[in-house]
């Protein structure tokens, strides 16, 4: 239910869930999935082509390469990225007002003024720094 709900969260505040919620929901599914495979698998018998230990095995694999892909996502970050994003959350307008005043231009081939103006066409008003807008 959580991995269902969270689309339709993220369209009522798109600002609001970021990486945690991303990370949260990824470790939710690689958990509660082995037990539903490990009930599954033992629910099939021994009458079905796939058996428990093939089953177990081939999930097992599975999960050492969503490991060995989390590692790779891990360490290709650009150097200034803040890793502590996936556990520590940052609320969207906190996310709006860093965006707003930092010096670096996250999109190419434009001026902070164009980026700044592409946050103001495109982003709810509820996540407007006012205060530095005035």
């Amino acid at each position: 239910m959580l991995v269902s709900a969270v689309p339709f969260l993220i369209a009522a505040a798109p600002l609001e869930l970021g990486p945690e919620v991303f990370a949260g929901t990824m470790g939710w599914r690689l958990l509660t999935n082995g037990a539903v495979i490990y009930v599954a698998l033992g629910e099939l018998g021994e009458k079905h082509y796939l058996s428990f230990e093939t089953g177990m095995t081939e999930y097992d694999v599975g999960l050492g390469l969503a490991a060995v892909g989390l590692v790779m996502f891990f360490r290709n970050f650009d150097e200034d990225f803040d890793r502590s994003l996936f556990w520590r959350p940052k609320r969207g307008k906190q996310h709006g007002r860093d965006c707003w005043t930092d010096e670096n231009i996250w999109a190419k081939g434009i001026t902070k003024d164009d980026e700044i103006w592409g946050w103001v066409e495109y982003t709810r008003p509820t996540y407007f720094p006012t205060d530095i807008m005035t």
